[in-house]
């Protein structure tokens, strides 16, 4: 029966067998990695922008701006953050809220609020959802405003009716310029 076996396989030899395994292989490895990155590209619904980048430190106003790029994916949008990297992991620096009206929430130990606006900024439709903090060239403070930032978002699919939370992979920004020593003493 053994024989039997042998003789129905392909005649090959060791190395060209061994070649066609690893060929069947690398092809089932790449197919699955190609899924998993075209899903994971294909679902993102928010991007962070920064203007400009790099930053010219006392010369540019530091920009940054957090938008949903598919827009007719989601139904609402409950609301968007912009987040900065700290010391242990990202923080909350400024939210945009959709509960019957639109609220700006600053967290309370943030100084950043005195410093910045978000004026520009809106969440009443999908399409139109965006967050704009804007800090004036003479309020960026050097080396704490040039981190890296990500912004975050959370609303209502339109193909599955569900909550949605997303966020963009963080962005550092760059600059150019010397700091003056530390003035982050707001």
């Amino acid at each position: 029966m053994l024989n039997a076996i042998t003789r129905s396989l392909p005649r090959c030899n060791f190395l060209r067998c061994i070649d066609e395994s690893i060929q069947i292989i690398l092809l089932y490895t790449l197919t699955f990695w190609w899924f998993i990155f075209s899903v994971a590209a294909s679902s993102q619904n928010i991007q962070i922008q920064v203007f400009p980048q790099p930053v010219i430190y006392q010369e540019n106003d530091l920009v940054i701006q957090c938008s949903i790029t598919n827009p007719s994916q989601l139904s609402s949008v409950y609301y968007i953050q912009l987040l900065r990297n700290s010391s242990m992991d990202f923080e909350t620096l400024v939210s945009i809220l959709n509960v019957q009206t639109q609220q700006i929430q600053w967290p309370s130990v943030s100084t950043l609020r005195y410093r910045a606006s978000v004026e520009g900024s809106e969440i009443n439709t999908p399409r139109t959802t965006k967050l704009k903090l804007t800090v004036e060239k003479n309020s960026v403070l050097c080396p704490t405003d040039f981190t890296a930032y990500k912004c975050k978002f959370s609303g209502i699919s339109t193909s599955t009716s569900d909550v949605v939370t997303q966020e963009a992979n963080p962005v550092t920004i760059t600059y150019i310029g010397k700091c003056r020593g530390n003035i982050d003493n707001w």
